[in-house]
């Protein structure tokens, strides 16, 4: 129900972490904080979060407010070759330990008339 949703994002659960994660490629900084008014990519205590999401935890997050493993995994790599994360140096660590194939400009590509990811259909 609308009424019992928080009014801004509290920056510290799975969600508040994905959506940030994936408007990084398209947001400056300062415009992220300015929708979040905190940082959780440059949180340590969210790095554990972080490598769930991009598939390196030891948990698999489900498909429901946070996008595939493949997906995060992508944002991150694309944010960590961004000037303006270069000083959150766990971002950088964490995308060295991942094997990304996709691009960007892949995710953005029609996935078919459902527009989920084939891997995801049964």
């Amino acid at each position: 129900m609308p009424e019992e949703r928080a009014s801004q994002w509290c920056g510290e659960c799975d969600k508040c972490l994905f959506v940030n994660l994936v408007l990084a490629p398209f947001l400056s900084r300062p415009a992220l904080w300015d929708i979040f008014t905190r940082e959780p990519l440059s949180d340590s205590a969210r790095i554990e979060q972080l490598r769930t999401l991009v598939g390196l935890g030891a948990e698999h997050k489900p498909f429901e407010c946070v996008g595939d493993p493949d997906e995060s995994a992508v944002a991150l790599t694309e944010v960590s070759h961004r000037d303006e994360w270069r000083d959150v140096t766990e971002l950088d660590a964490l995308a060295k330990e991942l094997r990304t194939e996709r691009e960007l400009a892949d995710l953005l590509e029609p996935q078919g008339p459902s527009r989920v990811p084939t891997n995801w259909l049964r």
